[in-house]
C-alpha cells in the first residue's frame, strides 16, 4: 500500500466515500468493524447533532408569529419593524422605550408615521408613564402617533408626573383628534398650549385668562369658561364697587358668545334707593373699566331681604369700534314686593354702543352700586362664557 500522501487530491463530493469504524452497539457482542461513509451522511449527522444558533433572518424566513412575548434587559435600540414588545426592562434612564417609532432622517425627507395602533375592539395604542410621556410622537411632516379603534380608544396616554400624550409637528397638526360617535377628546384635567388659541388644535393657554375652545372634525366644540368669588363682599353704601369674581376674559369671543353673570345679594332692612348694575369692558378689571350696559332697579324699602339678581349678555356681529353687546337683567327675590324691590320680578333689556371688542386682555365685569344707606352683602358671584371661536 503506497504512503497517504502519494494519492492525487481531489475537490470531495457529497456522494464520495470515506473509510471509518463502525463502533460495536455498548452491550452488543459485535466487535468494531471497517466501513465505507458517505460524505453526505457526515454532513447531516453534523447539521442534525450540532447546536448552533440561528440568526434573526433565519428565524424571520421560517416564520415571522410567535406565541411567546419578547422580553429584553438590556438598552438596545430595535433596528426592524415590530409588532409589541412584552415586557421590556430598561435600565432605569428616562430615554428608555417600550416601543419606538420613528420616521425620517436627518434632512427630513421621509413622510410617514411613527407609530401606528389599531384595534377593532380595544386600544389602537397605549401608554403609561410614571413620570416622562405616556405616548410621544414625533414626525417632520406626517403623524407623529396614529391611534385607530372601532369601539374603544384611539390612543390613550398615562403619566403620573408626565404627559399623557405629547405630540409636535415641525410643519403640521401635533395633534388631531376625530371621533364619530362620541367626545373626539376626553382629559380628566386640564391641555395646555403656549400660546393663545388662534388656531384649530391648541387649547389653553398657559398663563394669562384662560381660553377654552376645542375643534372636533372641523367643528366648533366649545368648553364654557367660568369665574366665581370665593368669599362674601361686603357693599359699601352708594359707591360704585366692581364686584369680585365677576370678570371674565373676552379673548376668544365672537358673534354669539354668550355672558351669564348670577349675584346672590343679602339686604338688611337699611336702603330704599334705587340699585344700579353696570357691564364693564377694559383690561384693569376695575371700576376704570368702560361701561358697556347700565341696569337700574326698582325702588327698595326698608325690609329686609334676599335675592337673586341675573344678568345675561350676547355679543352682537365682532368688528374693531363697532362691536355691540345686547343683554337682559332679572331679579327674583324672597320679600315679593318688599325689600330688594316693590316688584316680585324685575326686567330690564339694554344695548350698549358700539366698541372694540378686539381689545387684548380685555376682560367683561359687572359693577353695583346699592344706593344710599343701603347694607347690602354680595354672598356669591359666578359668571359663565359660551360659544367662542
Amino acid at each position: 500500500m503506497a504512503v497517504i500522501y502519494a494519492y492525487p487530491t481531489v475537490v470531495p463530493e457529497l456522494q464520495d466515500l470515506l473509510i471509518g469504524t463502525e463502533m460495536a452497539i455498548q452491550g452488543g457482542e459485535d466487535a468494531p468493524r471497517t466501513r465505507t461513509f458517505t460524505i453526505q451522511s457526515i454532513v447531516d449527522l453534523a447539521q442534525t447533532s450540532a447546536i448552533i444558533a440561528p440568526t434573526l433572518q433565519q428565524v424571520t424566513t421560517a416564520g415571522s408569529t410567535t406565541t411567546i412575548g419578547i422580553t429584553s434587559i438590556t438598552n438596545a435600540n430595535l433596528a426592524v419593524p415590530i409588532k409589541g414588545v412584552v415586557n421590556w426592562e430598561g435600565t432605569g434612564d428616562q430615554n428608555n422605550v417600550a416601543v419606538l417609532g420613528e420616521v425620517g432622517d436627518v434632512n427630513m425627507s421621509t413622510i410617514g408615521i411613527g407609530v401606528k395602533g389599531y384595534s377593532p375592539l380595544g386600544v389602537g395604542v397605549y401608554g403609561e408613564s410614571y413620570e416622562s410621556n405616556g405616548v410621544h410622537g414625533y414626525s417632520p411632516f406626517g403623524v407623529g402617533v396614529y391611534g385607530e379603534s372601532y369601539e374603544n380608544v384611539g390612543v390613550r396616554g398615562e403619566a403620573i408626573f408626565g404627559t399623557g400624550v405629547y405630540g409636535h409637528s415641525a410643519s403640521g397638526y401635533g395633534g388631531h383628534f376625530y371621533s364619530e360617535n362620541v367626545e373626539a377628546i376626553y382629559c380628566s384635567g386640564e391641555m395646555f398650549a403656549t400660546n393663545d388659541i388662534t388656531t384649530i388644535g391648541r387649547f389653553i393657554k398657559v398663563g394669562g385668562s384662560p381660553t377654552q375652545s376645542l375643534m372636533a372634525n372641523g367643528t366648533t366644540r366649545n368648553i364654557p369658561i367660568f369665574n366665581n368669588s370665593t368669599v362674601p363682599q361686603a357693599i359699601t353704601a352708594a359707591t360704585v364697587t366692581y364686584l369680585t369674581g365677576s370678570d371674565i376674559s373676552t379673548a376668544n369671543i365672537k358673534a354669539g358668545s354668550v355672558v351669564n353673570w348670577d349675584i346672590a345679594v343679602l339686604k338688611t332692612a337699611a336702603g330704599v334707593a334705587a340699585p344700579i348694575f353696570t357691564v364693564t369692558f377694559g383690561t384693569t378689571g376695575t371700576t376704570a373699566d368702560s361701561t358697556l350696559l347700565t341696569f337700574t332697579g326698582s325702588a327698595q324699602t326698608a325690609v329686609a331681604d334676599s335675592g337673586l339678581f341675573s344678568i345675561k349678555c350676547i355679543f352682537k356681529p365682532i368688528a374693531p369700534a363697532t362691536s355691540t353687546l345686547t343683554g337682559h337683567y332679572t331679579l327674583i327675590h324672597n320679600a315679593q314686593i318688599v325689600g330688594l324691590s316693590t316688584l316680585p320680578v324685575n326686567f330690564s333689556f339694554q344695548t350698549s354702543p358700539g366698541f372694540n371688542s378686539t381689545l387684548v386682555d380685555a376682560v367683561l365685569g359687572v359693577t353695583v352700586n346699592s344706593g344710599a344707606a343701603a347694607a347690602w352683602t354680595v354672598n356669591q358671584v359666578s359668571v359663565k362664557l359660551e360659544n367662542q371661536v
